[in-house]
């Protein structure tokens, strides 16, 4: 897999992306011979730290700090997904808030949710993410409207399936495509 980005990076400059990892992939000695091979395109690429439990890793916050020393040194960006899920809880975030680059919120999980409801955690996560001048994205996006309602209070990076046509839709983080 390594290779295969590492041809698409050099086939295409001015793509970005985000590559999520679960948990369970940090205590993989070969995740970083990955990221190792991807160096030249560090700059390129964000890790996306997935919000998934592993009952089998007791302490996950030594582990990142393991995992974000040695990656770090490659001059990867990390970003938090789905904060407020799983792992990805208010107290992992502020314990690393200043080793990430980005805050990455999904409202899949609060589709039930009334939309005024919603609209107050994802203010929350917003006001957290420009309290430490983080980028924040909101995930999840499926129409026109609620889009519009984001782009109104200043969330312009946002991610999803807009108008359910099936097409992944681009992120813009800093003037860079991220898909």
């Amino acid at each position: 897999m390594a290779n295969f980005i590492l041809q698409f990076g050099k086939e295409n400059e001015t793509i970005y992306l985000a590559i999520n990892i679960h948990p369970k992939q940090w205590e993989e000695p070969t995740i970083f011979d990955f990221f190792n091979k991807l160096t030249p395109f560090s700059n390129r690429i964000k890790i996306e730290l997935t919000e998934h439990k592993d009952p089998m890793t007791s302490d996950i916050c030594q582990r990142f700090e393991s995992v974000y020393a040695e990656l770090a040194r490659f001059g990867y960006d990390f970003v938090i997904d789905d904060v407020g899920n799983g792992i990805n809880d208010i107290d992992f975030v502020i314990a690393h808030i200043e080793q990430i680059s980005s805050i990455k919120f999904t409202i899949l999980p609060f589709k039930k949710l009334k939309e005024e409801t919603l609209l107050l955690f994802i203010d929350a996560w917003f006001q957290l993410a420009k309290d430490f001048n983080k980028s924040f994205i909101v995930e999840g996006i499926e129409c026109q409207p609620f889009s519009s309602l984001l782009l109104d209070k200043g969330i312009n990076l946002q991610q999803g399936f807009l108008f359910g046509e099936g097409k992944r839709d681009l992120v813009l983080i800093d003037e860079k495509m991220i898909f």
